[in-house]
C-alpha cells in the first residue's frame, strides 16, 4: 500500500534578488512501512521538503505540486486541516532538540499536550501514556523524570525524548530530520537502533534527512540524493551504495572516511552548490561534475531507469 504519493512538488520564495528555488519538481512514492532516506550537502533542499511534507514552510512560501497521504491530497489543506494531520498521523523529529523543546516548560507539560490536544486525553491518562512512552525510548526512571525540564538531559536522551513526543500518537510516518547530529558514535548507534525498533514494532514508514551515508546504509531500504532543490538519483540502498551511477552520488560516496583509506587524502569535490536565486539552465551538478557534457549545461536531465534498477538524472548515465 503506497501511504505517501509526492507528484511535481516544488518549493519557492520571493528574496530581494530574485525567486529562490529551494525545491524543484521532486516526485516519489513510498509503500508503508518502509524506509526513505535523504541525502545531501547543506543547502540541497532536503530540510525545506520535510517542511513542505508537514505543511510548515512560511507563509511567503509558494508550494506547487501534490502531497497525497493516504489517499488525501494533504497538500490542498488549509491550516486547521493540517493540525488534525500533523502530530496525529504525521510526526517529525527536528533536528536540533534544544531548540524544539520549550526550555520553560517541563516535559509532562510538553508531552501532554499532545495527546489532550490530538487524542482528547485526560490530563492524568494523557500523562500515563508520556510516561510508558519515555519507558519505551529508553528514558530512565520515567515517572521521575517526566516533570524535569529539557537542560537536565544529555543531548542523546533530548533526542529520546523527541522521538517520544513524536510518537505519542502512533503517527503512520515519522520524518526525522538529522537525528543524529551532534551525537557521539555510541549515541548515534542508540538512536538509529531505538528507531528501527519502533518502526518494526508499529509498522510504521520512517523518511530519515541526512548527510551521513552510513545512517542510510544502516536504517533505510530506499535512499534518495539531492542536490540543487532536485533529485539526482533514486534507488534501493544496497544497489546505490554498490553501483552509484550518478557523479553526484560517487563524489558524496568518496569523500567518506573508510578504514581502506587509512594515510590517503580524502577526495573533496570541487567548487560550491549552486545559488537557488540563479540555478543552472541544465543540471545543477555541471559545473561541478568530472563527467560533465556539452549538453549538460543547457539541457535539463530527465530520468533514466538505471541497470541497478534506480533512477539517475543525468545525460552521461543515459
Amino acid at each position: 500500500m503506497c501511504i505517501l504519493d509526492v507528484e511535481d512538488l516544488s518549493v519557492k520564495y520571493a528574496t530581494r534578488s530574485g525567486l529562490l528555488t529551494a525545491v524543484n519538481h521532486i516526485s516519489f512514492s513510498l509503500m508503508q512501512g518502509t524506509t526513505l532516506g535523504i541525502v545531501g550537502e547543506s543547502g540541497s533542499g532536503k530540510s525545506q521538503l520535510a517542511m513542505a511534507l508537514m505543511g510548515l514552510l512560511d507563509t511567503s512560501a509558494r508550494q506547487t505540486g501534490k502531497i497525497i497521504f493516504d489517499g488525501q491530497t494533504i497538500s490542498d489543506f488549509d491550516r486547521t486541516q493540517r493540525r488534525h494531520i500533523n502530530g496525529n498521523r504525521i510526526a517529525m523529529v527536528f533536528q536540533d532538540p534544544m531548540s524544539a523543546l520549550n526550555p520553560y516548560l517541563s516535559l509532562a507539560t510538553q508531552m501532554t499536550e499532545v495527546l489532550m490536544v490530538h487524542q482528547q486525553m485526560r490530563y492524568k491518562q494523557a500523562l500515563e501514556q508520556s510516561i510508558t512512552m519515555l519507558a519505551e525510548c529508553g528514558i530512565d526512571e520515567p515517572k521521575t523524570r517526566i516533570h524535569s525540564y529539557p537542560h537536565e538531559f544529555s543531548g542523546g536522551m533530548r533526542q529520546r525524548i523527541l522521538i517520544a513526543t513524536a510518537l505519542l500518537c502512533r503517527p503512520a510516518l515519522l520524518i526525522a530530520d538529522e537525528p543524529t547530529t551532534a551525537l557521539d558514535v555510541s549515541m548515534q548507534a542508540q538512536i538509529l537502533d531505538l528507531l528501527k525498533q519502533v518502526q518494526h514494532q508499529q509498522k510504521m514508514t520512517l523518511i530519515v534527512i541526512t548527510h551521513d551515508f552510513g545512517v542510510v546504509a544502516s536504517l533505510c531500504d530506499q535512499v534518495m540524493v539531492m542536490y540543487g532543490g532536485q533529485v539526482m538519483e533514486y534507488g534501493l540502498v544496497a544497489e546505490l551504495l554498490q553501483q552509484p551511477l550518478h557523479p553526484y552520488t560517487q563524489g558524496l560516496l568518496e569523500s567518506m572516511p573508510t578504514l581502506k583509506k587509512t594515510g590517503k587524502q580524502l577526495y573533496s569535490m570541487p567548487g560550491d552548490p549552486p545559488d537557488p536565486v540563479y540555478l543552472p539552465q541544465g543540471c545543477p551538478f555541471e559545473p561541478r561534475c568530472r563527467q560533465r557534457l556539452a549538453e549538460c549545461k543547457t539541457i535539463k536531465p530527465e530520468p533514466v531507469i538505471a541497470e541497478n534498477a534506480g533512477m539517475v538524472f543525468c545525460h552521461a548515465a543515459s
